[in-house]
Parts: C-alpha cells; structure tokens; sequence
C-alpha cells in the first residue's frame, strides 16, 4: 500500500511540474517577446543576449521547480527509491521535446542546456540523498 501511495505521489508530482512548465513557459515567452522587441533586430537572429534571457527566465524557474519537487518527494516517500527522482521529469521529456529531434541553433543553444541543468540538478539531490543515507 505504501508503494502504491509514493507511485501516486511522484505520478501527481510529476504531471504538475509538467503543468508548472507549460505554464511558465506561457509566462517566460510573453516576457522574452517584451524585451526581445526592445533590442534591435533580435528576432532576426540567435544572439548570446537571446540565450541568457531565455535561460534567465525559463531555465531557471524550471530547475527551482523542479528542486522544489524533490524536496516533497523525498519529504513525503517512504521509500526514497532513486527513480522516484527520474520519474518527476519523464513527462516533461515527452512534452517537450519533438520527435525527430531538431538540429536547428536554436535547439542546440537553448534546450540541450536546459536538459543539462535539470540532470545535474538531478544528479546534485541524488548525489546529496546518497551522502545523507551514508552519514
């Protein structure tokens, strides 16, 4: 039964973080629109600019949510198994990233970083859940 309650948990953990995305995205892309029309000629092409703005609005709220939600899991789990961890993020992998994978700069420069940044956030409360059981 205590299986069945942390399967459910991490289930409506993780469809709402994908909420929480879909959502802040909404938000992150009228903010990046707003100052991207203030910077001239910055729809025309990718600039470093673009792509701090992009990660400083999008990357990081996705990383603080997604930190957020490990706390609770680990909080609430009774088991703590590691993949509970990897679950969160599986549907936000199959939201967000098309099939065939696109080879643009943009995608290269925008999302891969993205998806770094969530595995080593990951790989930190992973590696901090290991260090804690051992002491």
């Amino acid at each position: 039964m205590d299986r069945v309650k942390d399967w459910s948990l991490v289930i409506f953990l993780s469809i709402l973080y994908l909420y929480l995305v879909v959502y802040f995205t909404g938000i992150g892309a009228g903010v990046i629109f707003n100052i991207m029309n203030l910077l001239p000629m910055a729809g025309e092409y990718l600039t470093f600019k673009n792509v701090i703005v992009e990660h400083a609005v999008l990357t990081l709220p996705f990383i603080i949510i997604f930190w957020l939600f490990t706390r609770i899991v680990s909080s609430f789990t009774l088991n703590n198994c590691s993949y509970f961890y990897w679950a969160l993020l599986i549907p936000y992998f199959i939201v967000s990233h098309p099939f065939p994978l696109p080879t643009d700069v943009t995608f290269l420069a925008i999302v891969i970083p993205r998806d770094i940044a969530l595995f080593a956030c990951l790989l930190y409360v992973l590696n901090q859940r290991h260090s804690v059981r051992a002491a």
